[in-house]
């Protein structure tokens, strides 16, 4: 069966895609104005620092559990849908923290609020991968990533900010009314369009007589609706082709949660304060560095671009275990956003750069799932050997599981990418 004929002519600033940045931004910050300055709530509260990473593990525990099966339902219903259901989730959960006078009644709003993220998220992801031309793929998905990092430049500094001058029962008001406005944004998501006989998957009609296109979307061999119903079916809740991205990913996200737990309460414990600036830091880093990123990969292979990252990510956790003062930490950020920025939407594009496409949900909830358990491991893990032996070890920990995944990506991903020929086979990801 021939290609469909790409009527979009590869464009990539359209409606939708400039609506579902603007819906990740506003959810984005919910979130980091949360992780920056929960675990400081947690001991507000009379929690202890392992506590801490509980608090934060339970959280990305039940986006693990949910997110496979908001995957499948992506797969085979409306993506609107999912993504409207996580976003008032989670503005209802981010309103109700005010109830939270317990370390108990935390956990439970924290795993409700892990399912609303798992929805959210994975369906921010599978739209992107529907609305994006193939051929740009990874330019859109890296638009996303400089989305997320606008919000880490944002949401942590104005979280430290609202609880410092005025208090917890604001800063929660505050993060509901960006729910609202990401609510809003999901509201006019409306690209999808399906009907009984002539199916529409994603703006394309397989089915009938009339085909129109809102993305680019490559053909795989479907000859009719029915068979492509069957085949949807048949599918399993992950993605077999996502599965070596996830794991190198996996591993980085242990040393994200080192960042995103516990980074304020170690600023404190060094007598450093405004430590909400090591994000702006890590934001702006990251900007610039996929601004330089999206040149060199004209000319250089994707392995050129994630090695040097990986190597930025340990040396800025080498850094943050020694680092007594505010510059330490500063270049630490430089460092860490440059190397995230360089690893992260290079990962995201490849999970989801060789499955079909009635397997984008499958393959975002696989790659998204492994984010969700490093993290909530790392959270876990840091907690308690931060209880153990001190702060300070958490990012030497962070370190080492940083050379875990450059060793993996090396021996796994890489060789895997030269023997089925990235030229080819992950042109979506060579923009990035």
């Amino acid at each position: 069966m021939k290609h469909t004929q790409n009527i979009t002519k590869d464009k990539l600033w359209t409606k939708h895609f400039v609506i579902i940045l603007i819906i990740s931004f506003f959810a984005s910050v919910i979130m980091n104005m949360q992780g920056s300055t929960l675990p400081m709530y947690v001991q507000h509260i009379g929690g202890s620092k392992s506590s801490v990473g509980i608090v934060t593990g339970i959280f990305t525990l039940s986006a693990l559990l949910f997110r496979p099966w908001f995957g499948n339902l992506l797969d085979n219903s409306s993506r609107r849908i999912v993504l409207i259901i996580g976003i008032i989730i989670l503005s209802l959960v981010s309103l109700s923290y005010n109830l939270a006078y317990t370390v108990g009644i935390l956990l439970f709003l924290r795993f409700l609020h892990g399912i609303g993220l798992s929805a959210q998220t994975t369906a921010v992801g599978t739209i992107i991968s529907d609305i994006v031309p193939h051929t740009r793929l990874g330019e859109g998905v890296g638009y996303n990533g400089i989305a997320v990092t606008a919000a880490t430049a944002i949401g942590p500094a104005l979280g430290l900010y609202l609880i410092q001058y005025y208090n917890y029962n604001t800063f929660f008001g505050v993060t509901f009314v960006f729910g609202v406005l990401a609510l809003i944004g999901a509201l006019f998501i409306n690209y999808e369009r399906k009907k009984i006989n002539n199916l529409y998957v994603c703006g394309r009609n397989i089915g009938g007589k009339n085909k129109k296109y809102s993305g680019v979307i490559k053909d795989k061999a479907i000859n009719s609706s029915e068979d492509y119903l069957k085949k949807r079916k048949k599918g399993s809740i992950l993605e077999a082709t996502a599965v070596p991205a996830s794991i190198v990913m996996f591993f980085i996200m242990l040393t994200t949660a080192s960042i995103f737990t516990f980074l304020p309460v170690y600023a404190t414990s060094r007598n450093i304060s405004n430590i909400g600036i090591f994000f702006t830091i890590y934001a702006l880093a990251f900007l610039v560095t996929r601004t330089i990123t999206d040149k060199l990969s004209a000319r250089y292979s994707i392995t050129r671009i994630m090695l040097p990252g990986m190597i930025l990510l340990i040396l800025s956790f080498v850094i943050l275990a020694f680092a007594t003062t505010l510059p330490g930490f500063l270049i630490a950020g430089v460092l860490y956003g440059a190397g995230y920025s360089s690893t992260q939407p290079t990962l995201s594009s490849l999970a989801v750069s060789q499955c079909s496409p009635d397997r984008r949900g499958a393959a975002n909830a696989t790659f998204f799932s492994s984010m969700d358990i490093g993290f909530c491991i790392g959270a876990v893990i840091w907690g308690v050997l931060s209880q153990k032996i001190g702060l300070s070890s958490i990012y030497l920990g962070s370190a080492v599981c940083g050379i875990l995944s450059l060793s993996i990506y090396v021996f796994m991903l890489n060789n895997k990418l030269m023997k089925n020929n990235s030229d080819s086979n992950y042109q979506a990801v060579e923009n990035l």
